[in-house]
């Protein structure tokens, strides 16, 4: 039988390999639409994404029991909220409403900061710093001034003018010609970033000035200051500083170079969604302590006699050992106090004075020392059991205050 020749193959297997081949372009066309809807996809969503969790953040915020604090995290998340809303209608070219979508934005964006001072003002308990009419005013002046200006001057704007300013320098052509009215809006848009970072600096100074307040307090009125953990304010310090640096950086780069390099938006956007879901996971779950209020000045020992401050500290040492106080959790400088028939003013100069200490460094080296006594004649005695013994609710606290206090 004589083998087929090669016009025979080819005619068999040509219509095989054009086949494949037009399947195989058609699964790359699909491939190709499938990448570009996603890619899409992916835009969108993260364009919307640091708006979608600051609404979580402000709906679980309005759902829950809210205190004073809480109060200004929510006034925070919904200012938040309507920023990053801002931000999406930019990226997405929406400009229907672009007059006001340039107020809000302006307004929001000099507003979160000072909302946030307040929040940390009322966790810490400094309540008068934030309700000083100098810091009102700072707070108000820049959103609502800033915000007016941006509403009338586009009445002042030619067709030309609005084009250029809303379309052309918002979107970062800072080479766009402006003029009139379209040049002081852009004035006055620069103006609001600048005092939007010096914003900034100052209301993290601000937040670290009222934590070093509020861990003097702490030692001065609570034993178990460890029970009043600083971690919590400490870690939504660090993470609004690093949201803000964040926030600068982006601002810096600009709205063009976004667009010009389209894959960083959703790594942006995604740095910013993960932090500001972590400020208001933080900040849910930090409650605010109650501080005593201040009742004057702490007197000096010109004011009390060194004599009187000697019988207040020898009547807490006898007492504190008598009824063995310090074992107390949760142990109070107020409760020490009346129980002394004393008030808390001259009690912290008696420590201060003739011990050289504050409350907390007091009960804790009694408890220290009431510690190691147990250790000594009970050592088959479990840590954790001596610890509350000795008063302490935490085994952390008590390794940390006896490593502290067993030194000399």
């Amino acid at each position: 039988m004589a083998p087929p020749n090669s016009s025979f193959i080819f005619a068999k297997l040509c219509p095989t390999f054009a086949k494949a081949v037009k399947m195989a372009c058609s699964a790359a066309f699909r491939l190709c639409c499938i990448l570009y809807f996603c890619t899409s996809m992916i835009h969108s969503i993260s364009s919307l994404a640091p708006f979608f969790v600051c609404s979580f953040i402000a709906i679980e915020l309005l759902l829950s029991r809210r205190n004073a604090a809480k109060q200004c995290l929510l006034l925070w998340a919904v200012a938040s909220m309507v920023l990053y809303a801002c931000h999406a209608l930019y990226f997405f070219h929406i400009d229907a409403a672009r007059v006001w979508r340039h107020v809000v934005y302006t307004f929001c964006n000099l507003s979160i900061y000072p909302l946030f001072l307040f929040y940390i003002g009322r966790l810490t308990g400094n309540v008068s710093l934030t309700r000083h009419p100098a810091t009102l005013s700072a707070a108000l002046v820049p959103p609502v001034m800033g915000g007016v200006f941006l509403l009338i001057l586009p009445a002042w704007m030619s067709e030309s003018e609005a084009s250029a300013f809303y379309e052309r320098f918002l979107y970062g052509d800072f080479q766009a010609e402006l003029t009139g009215a379209a040049l002081t809006a852009s004035c006055v848009t620069l103006i609001c970033r600048v005092v939007n970072v010096v914003q900034i600096i100052i209301v993290l100074t601000l937040c670290y000035r009222m934590l070093m307040d509020y861990d003097r307090k702490l030692k001065f009125y609570y034993a178990d200051d460890d029970a009043y953990s600083l971690s919590h304010i400490r870690k939504l310090l660090v993470l609004m500083g690093v949201t803000a640096l964040a926030s600068i950086a982006a601002n810096a780069l600009g709205v063009s170079f976004f667009f010009a390099n389209k894959t960083f938006l959703p790594l942006v956007s995604l740095l910013f969604s993960a932090l500001l879901f972590l400020i208001g996971y933080v900040g849910r779950h930090t409650e605010a302590v109650q501080m005593p209020e201040e009742t004057g000045e702490i007197v000096s020992s010109s004011n009390v006699r060194h004599e009187a401050l000697k019988d207040i500290m020898q009547t807490l040492d006898v007492w504190m050992k008598q009824q063995e106080a310090f074992r107390k959790p949760d142990l109070k400088l107020q409760y020490v106090a009346q129980e002394l028939s004393t008030n808390r003013t001259y009690l912290l100069e008696a420590l201060k004075q003739e011990a050289g200490q504050t409350f907390s460094e007091y009960v804790n080296r009694l408890r220290i020392d009431y510690a190691r006594q147990l250790m000594k004649e009970h050592p088959e005695w479990d840590k954790a059991h001596i610890a509350e013994l000795s008063g302490y609710s935490s085994r952390s606290s008590f390794y940390r205050n006896l490593k502290i206090y067993s030194k000399g």
